[in-house]
């Protein structure tokens, strides 16, 4: 895929966007409300045959994001630090996340949902999983592994997967639009 400027200039925008929503305070008991997962997915689709800048755009923003909370949070702006322990587990499975992507063979509307359906419940089983199996906060059964499942359940539903859904559609429609009108700009040049 070859990047002109105007590519890189929207890729940019979309970073910083997703990097100041990330930043936007949510109500209290609002969980998991981030544009993250479907930049993954749609990564993953836009990216498939070069798969490095399918992994590249989520986890730039990813971390951009979180260097810009760490540097609030040691600014005392902050209430949660933007590194630590377990991190680069979230980034490891979060770029799992975007191989959902990968197996959309069209981008129509119920692949899309299925896919806004996976890569959170991917990351939100995987996710909790690794808490429990390397943290100390939950016992080491299966009592121990229900307890970690049900602390993160608010994280994950509903806002993870109506989020998703939203921003997944408003990004693939986004972009339908504009290869719709280039693709209509060239057969008029034509």
């Amino acid at each position: 895929m070859k990047f002109s400027n105007k590519i890189i200039l929207v890729f940019s925008l979309l970073i910083a966007v997703a990097i100041l929503y990330r930043l936007i305070p949510m109500p209290s008991g609002v969980y998991g409300f981030t544009p993250m997962f479907a930049m993954a997915i749609f990564g993953g689709v836009l990216f498939k045959a070069d798969k490095k800048y399918a992994f590249a755009l989520p986890l730039i923003t990813f971390f951009l994001s979180d260097v810009l909370f760490e540097i609030l949070y040691k600014a005392g702006k902050w209430s949660v630090p933007g590194f630590y322990s377990g991190q680069l587990v979230n980034y490891i499975l979060f770029a799992l996340t975007t191989c959902v992507g990968f197996y959309i063979k069209k981008a129509k509307f119920s692949n899309i949902a299925i896919a806004s359906i996976v890569a959170p419940t991917l990351f939100y089983v995987l996710s909790n999983f690794s808490v429990w199996l390397m943290g100390a906060y939950y016992p080491k059964s299966l009592k121990g592994l229900k307890e970690c499942y049900i602390a993160g359940w608010p994280f994950y539903f509903p806002y993870s997967i109506l989020t998703t859904l939203v921003f997944s559609t408003f990004l693939f429609g986004i972009y339908s639009l504009i290869k719709d009108k280039i693709s209509a700009k060239n057969n008029f040049a034509a």
